[in-house]
């Protein structure tokens, strides 16, 4: 009996094979090269992006911050027995525990430092960091009585665009003309400047916002402020 011969049909078969793979291989180094020449746009979206998730988490513990001051008042603490010493002092566990923002028995906001991800590269004084404090007036709230502010200090100007964009729809910070920043956004008692009334002639983009973020005449520091209670 005579047998077919198959060695034809296995090289022709091996050599498609060959072929076959020696495409894949192409279309795997060609979707490399193409994902590498898109390297820079791709990067920036998601710097883009994680600059947004930043802008909005500063923006979610201001709002926890409201909220807790808010419970606060609610509960009958007066806005001028409202506490704001920090669980790093050591004179937290002395005193009125019910009227201090960051004590349990208070109100319970756990305290939080700004990731390095979200500051400013400077370092001034004083530190980035978020503050809560009653220590000036703002002009265009209800009376010239404290109120009470939070700030995001020293933080990115990327940053703080992004966070002006999604309170305004527009990213332009607004500078305060004159005095210290610190003056007006951090209580002196954490290392700001003399504190004085926070004034609309200082900041007239400001006016009429519980929360903005502003930049100081240098250019150089960047906050963001949001009025927690208001007399």
């Amino acid at each position: 009996m005579k047998y077919p011969d198959k060695t034809n049909k296995t090289e022709a078969g091996n050599a498609f094979v060959y072929v076959l793979l020696a495409v894949v291989l192409f279309a795997a180094l060609t979707l490399v090269l193409s994902r590498g020449q898109e390297g820079d746009s791709t990067a920036g979206e998601l710097d883009d992006a994680k600059i947004e998730i930043y802008a909005n988490n500063i923006i979610q513990y201001a709002a926890a911050a409201q909220r807790t001051i808010d419970q606060m008042t609610i509960s009958g603490t007066m806005i001028d027995d409202i506490d704001f010493i920090l669980p790093s002092d050591a004179a937290f566990e002395t005193g009125s525990d019910i009227n201090k923002v960051y004590h349990p028995d208070g109100g319970g906001l756990s305290p939080k430092q700004i990731p390095d991800n979200y500051k400013a590269e400077t370092t001034p004084t004083p530190p980035a960091a978020f503050y809560i404090g009653r220590f000036n007036s703002v002009e265009w709230t209800e009376s010239s009585a404290e109120d009470i502010i939070f700030t995001a200090w020293q933080i990115n100007e990327r940053v703080c665009a992004k966070i002006n964009e999604i309170i305004t729809g527009s990213s332009t910070i607004p500078k305060i003309v004159g005095p210290d920043l610190s003056s007006r956004l951090v209580d002196s008692t954490f290392g700001g400047a003399a504190n004085g009334d926070f004034d609309i002639v200082e900041c007239p983009s400001c006016e009429g916002y519980p929360a903005l973020c502003i930049q100081s005449d240098s250019g150089t520091i960047n906050a963001y402020y949001q009025i927690l209670a208001s007399q």
